[in-house]
């Protein structure tokens, strides 16, 4: 379940950077490091794990980032996190 809204937000984030309708996504292909989130999409992201899931991640250490490449990554950081 959690999986699936993740997957949901991270579609819709790539649909407005103008990704086709039937944006194509596997769990593990990057966001971050593949450019496929621009900062703005990562201050996006972070705002929506903080509001679902209230979980806060400091957007000054660009590690915690390489913790929330992947639709699994993000998923492994909220149940690590909750």
């Amino acid at each position: 379940m959690e999986k699936e809204k993740i997957r949901n937000f991270v579609i819709s984030l790539l649909k407005k950077n103008g990704e086709k309708n039937d944006v194509n996504i596997s769990d593990d292909d990057s966001l971050i490091e593949s450019n496929r989130f621009d900062s703005l999409d990562i201050a996006e992201l972070t705002l929506f794990l903080e509001d679902e899931y209230n979980i806060y991640i400091s957007s000054s250490d660009a590690d915690s980032f390489k913790q929330i490449d992947t639709i699994n990554l993000i998923n492994k950081y909220i149940t690590m996190n909750k």
